[in-house]
């Protein structure tokens, strides 16, 4: 009698367990995808009403290629408005601040493996540290973009 006893205890144990371990991994991944959402609503955003995870991660990449263009072109109006050494000190920012950008997104996406997002995050990322990076150098060179 023990021992049936002891072992309904243990698997009745397990099974409580189990169910929790589940729980728990339902929880953790209704979070993660929650998560990538937060660069969807962050102000500014530009994909808030653009639907379904897929179609919004369609509209991140359109817009990340966009922001990345807007760099380029004020960067290439840098390069001629600026003198040789300060655009060489510039070009040198703009290394390290996209190896920063790299692992930044990649570190974010790292977090959404799991589920169905993490090309979102990776997109939303790069859009939003691209934006950000733009409205910077625009304030650093506030007297060329006047």
């Amino acid at each position: 009698m023990r021992i049936y006893s002891a072992l309904m205890t243990c698997f009745g144990l397990r099974r409580r367990i189990r169910v929790i371990l589940v729980a728990t991994g339902i929880c953790v991944a209704a979070g993660l995808h929650a998560g990538a959402q937060e660069r969807v609503k962050a102000p500014g955003a530009p994909c808030r009403g653009a639907g379904s995870p897929n179609l919004t991660t369609q509209c991140f990449v359109a817009n990340a290629r966009r922001a990345d263009r807007d760099l380029m072109r004020m960067l290439c109006v840098l390069s001629i408005q600026l003198k040789p050494e300060e655009y060489e000190k510039l070009q040198a920012a703009e290394q390290h601040w996209y190896l920063f950008r790299s692992a930044n997104c990649e570190a974010e996406q790292v977090l959404y493996t799991q589920t169905s997002t993490a090309s979102l995050a990776y997109a939303a990322c790069a859009e939003a540290e691209t934006r950000q990076r733009v409205d910077e150098l625009k304030v650093m060179y506030a007297w060329l973009f006047k």
